[in-house]
């Protein structure tokens, strides 16, 4: 049904307030907006290429119905098969919830399919640019009336074509007319500029174009890039923001239209500077050796073969070169064609032959593809001139495109193709005696040039712009916190080197020459704070490497100052009648205590216990009494300090991906000491947090799931993923029964609840509390956590504190430390 938007604030981006446009911008615009989509459907062209397809099943998981077009209805099918499978399994490995899957099915969201023929036409000429483009759509492209219907109701409009200017343009310029006037209209460019492709010439209501960057696999990677254009509406790209979180997403915003938006001018910029040192004749094996030391210093050193595969496709120069090892495979099929006794064995052998081939002419297409990505940043300035390496690249993979598809044509012949040798014919200084530090400070001065560049330009927050870089790439380490990492005077010498050969008084492209952006710990606290609504928005947005994996809003001394900071600050203001927190999404909550923080102090008592006791402060005084109504809302786990915190707000939102563990005793050997053994026994019973924090069972992590946390009244209201932004908007306009987030309410008083279901009861062993009889490594943490659960009112003894910090150390340092040793040694290749 669709619902009126006349009252669209049509409000343009101002790029220098960030997120504070969104004061501006009522949510319940950009619910109403996603409610549309929602209810009627989304048309996705390129949907039978592997981005496209993969939007497609995002789309679907934020419960939009997709109508699907490409040039190949057999592709296009093979792709719709591709999602199905691929959404079962997510849901079987949690990455979607179950509830979420049936609605996919029961409202059928994977859709049709339309094939487009030809070229589009051009409606400059036409006088009634929407009466010829409705007249087209009717005659040439649908048979199906169903199809025809979910069409004309598209409220979105995705193209995830090539990254080609004049297509894209074309694909704009006749779909703003195709489509009616409140349809938003977005590109999956990571390249163009969004004016560049669709300009008041071609499109009408430019308030209603956005970029939306996925990145790949879009199904899978949590990323999503909003881009504003010169005229996109406030509320536009707020309602893709939130479309983007009911994907279950981490949304950044680029505030301001520029080539590449946030990510992939990094990324581009770092790769011209690897290929420009390549140029001058250093071995292009030992420049990728040192990216990735560079850009994964931590992770680098785990030699499990999954991470090893992370690192074989982190973008780096061993991209460009030819695929070599496919070639080999093919040539094996003739062999083994050779030696085929029966015609069955032959066709099976051929078959494989003919997928392998597609698979090199899909790879070589993003080589080209890629090469064409380098060329479209070039505007930015001269440190985005393309390396003339990238001209030949391009010759060279057309060259052995067009030998491949002459292949594909004659499968039975012999595969006589040789690999091209990309970097030999580049290195003319085959001698270089560049060091290997001098290769990592050109690329970390790349790095930190183009992020503070990006920064200046009003592009986006230094927490978007970390988020992009150590989301977007999983890089180990932002480029602000690489800035604060090596001091002034080190990132000084490194601008230098960025800026040399560059003319100062031309467009550069990257921070000038002995810039270095002035940063203080809070500014890379992971902490975004926004106004809207009379709502009061602290959303944790940080990702960090604790034990070699990477993990999402640990709370460190930084974070934990941020909200405490920006609690005080919306309780004094009078606008604010509530406080939400909120994760930026695409992952937990929280992963709890910052543990990397303690190992680093090497578990020193005294600054471990004022760590301890910072926390503690920040959550049961500053968050547990503030005067003004909290609301945690949640899309992921909840982890021990995490779970403490939502613990002491006034309400807890969750989607079915939601979920909540203290992991304390079992996992680290400590005690939940930020306020959970009194906070959380209130609201959902002693019992049940006896069984959560001081587990009856030793091993492993209990997690209190998003059903069960709703039926034991410690989730106030759960719902679907997709459907957060709305619940959101339904708080503020006070629609939800049982929650008004403009009352204080009452402290819940659940503390001797034995009312449990015999499900939660059977599932948490409510029965068999009893600790286990040889817990030994956790028994401290174990035993005082009881202590403090079963007498709120208990105060641990100096004695105590101090042997369960032993615990935790010793864990920390045997245990965890044996585990991770073997991720760091050769036998992790083996046996992983």
């Amino acid at each position: 049904m669709k619902q009126a938007l006349g009252e669209l604030t049509k409000l343009k981006i101002d790029y220098k307030k960030k997120y504070g446009n969104f004061a501006s911008a009522p949510l319940r615009i950009a619910s109403s907006i996603l409610r549309n989509i929602q209810e009627n459907s989304a048309i996705v062209l390129g949907a039978a290429g592997h981005m496209g397809a993969s939007i497609c099943d995002s789309l679907n998981r934020a419960d939009v119905l997709t109508l699907r077009t490409d040039v190949n209805k057999e592709l296009l099918e093979k792709a719709a098969k591709r999602t199905i499978i691929n959404q079962q399994k997510a849901a079987k490995y949690r990455k979607l919830a179950y509830q979420q899957l049936e609605k996919i099915k029961e409202r059928e969201l994977i859709g049709q399919s339309y094939v487009l023929e030809g070229k589009l036409p051009s409606l400059e000429a036409q006088a009634d640019k929407h009466a010829f483009a409705e007249e087209f759509v009717d005659k040439n492209i649908f048979d199906d009336v169903h199809a025809l219907t979910n069409f004309k109701k598209a409220f979105l409009f995705v193209e995830a074509g090539p990254e080609n200017t004049e297509f894209k343009q074309s694909v704009f310029g006749f779909y703003a007319y195709a489509l009616h006037d409140e349809a938003i209209l977005a590109t999956n460019t990571s390249s163009l500029k969004i004016s560049d492709i669709a300009n008041a010439k071609r499109v009408p209501n430019l308030e209603r174009v956005v970029g939306l960057h996925f990145f790949d696999p879009a199904d899978r990677h949590p990323l999503v890039e909003v881009i504003a254009g010169p005229e996109t509406s406030v509320d536009v790209v707020l309602a893709m923001r939130e479309l983007a979180i009911s994907m279950g997403k981490k949304p950044i915003i680029c505030w301001k239209d520029s080539p590449g938006a946030i990510a992939n001018r990094v990324l581009v910029g770092v790769l011209n500077e690897a290929l420009r040192i390549a140029e001058e004749g250093v071995n292009p094996d030992l420049i990728d050796k040192v990216f990735l030391e560079t850009f994964y210093s931590e992770q680098i050193k785990v030699k499990l073969k999954s991470a090893q595969k992370q690192f074989e496709a982190a973008p780096k120069l061993a991209f460009f070169n030819d695929e070599t090892a496919l070639y080999k495979k093919i040539s094996n099929c003739d062999e083994k064609i050779k030696k085929a006794s029966t015609d069955d064995e032959k066709g099976k052998i051929l078959s494989k032959k003919k997928e392998l081939t597609e698979e090199v002419i899909g790879k070589l297409n993003q080589k080209i593809l890629y090469g064409t990505i380098l060329e479209n940043h070039t505007p930015l300035g001269t440190f985005f001139k393309v390396p003339a390496s990238v001209g030949k690249l391009k010759l060279k993979a057309k060259s052995q495109l067009e030998k491949l598809k002459k292949s594909l044509l004659n499968l039975k012949s012999d595969f006589s193709i040789e690999p091209y040798d990309f970097f030999s014919s580049n290195n003319s200084n085959a001698s270089s005696t560049t060091s290997e530090e001098e290769i990592s400070n050109r690329l970390k001065g790349a790095y930190i040039t183009i992020a503070q560049e990006i920064y200046n330009e009003g592009l986006g927050t230094i927490q978007d712009i970390e988020i992009a870089c150590k989301q977007g790439f999983y890089w180990n380490t932002g480029p602000f916190e690489l800035i604060l990492e090596l001091g002034k005077e080190k990132t000084t010498e490194l601008t230098k080197l960025a800026n040399k050969n560059l003319n100062g008084n031309q467009k550069t492209g990257i921070s000038k020459l002995g810039f270095v952006i002035d940063l203080k710990d809070s500014d890379i606290s992971g902490v975004q704070t926004y106004k809207q609504d009379g709502i009061g928005n602290i959303v944790l947005g940080k990702l960090h490497i604790q034990y070699l994996q990477m993990m999402q809003n640990s709370l460190s001394i930084e974070m934990l100052t941020g909200i405490r900071d920006a609690i005080k600050a919306f309780e004094k203001d009078s606008d604010i009648k509530s406080i939400f927190i909120s994760s930026q999404g695409g992952g937990s909550f929280s992963a709890g205590a910052n543990l990397d923080y303690v190992n680093k102090i090497n578990w020193d008592p005294e600054k471990t216990t004022d760590y301890v006791q910072f926390g503690k402060s920040i959550i049961m005084n500053d968050i547990a009494k503030c005067s003004k109504p909290t609301v945690a809302i949640l899309d992921g786990l909840a982890l021990g300090g995490g779970a403490e915190l939502i613990s002491a707000c006034d309400y807890r939102i969750a989607s079915f991906n939601a979920g909540v563990s203290f992991p304390e005793v079992n996992l680290v050997h400590i005690f939940p000491a930020w306020g959970g053994t009194e906070t959380f026994p209130k609201i959902a019973g002693k019992k049940l947090a006896l069984a959560l924090m001081a587990p009856p069972i030793k091993k492993g992590l209990v997690i209190l799931g998003a059903e069960d946390a709703h039926e034991v009244g410690f989730f106030d209201k759960l719902v679907l993923q997709s459907d957060i932004p709305h619940i959101k908007a339904a708080l503020i306009e006070n629609k939800v029964e049982g929650i008004n987030i403009y009352s204080k309410p009452a402290k819940k008083e659940n503390y001797d609840k034995d009312d449990y279901s015999v499900e939660i009861v059977k599932k948490y062993h409510l029965k068999k509390l009893k600790q286990p009889k040889f817990r030994l490594f956790s028994r401290n943490a174990a035993n005082l956590t009881r202590k403090l659960i079963n007498n709120p009112s208990y105060v641990p003894s100096d004695k105590e504190l101090k042997n369960v910090l032993k615990s935790g150390k010793l864990n920390a340092k045997v245990f965890i430390g044996i585990k991770l040793w073997f991720a760091k040694s050769k036998f992790a290749s083996f046996l992983s």
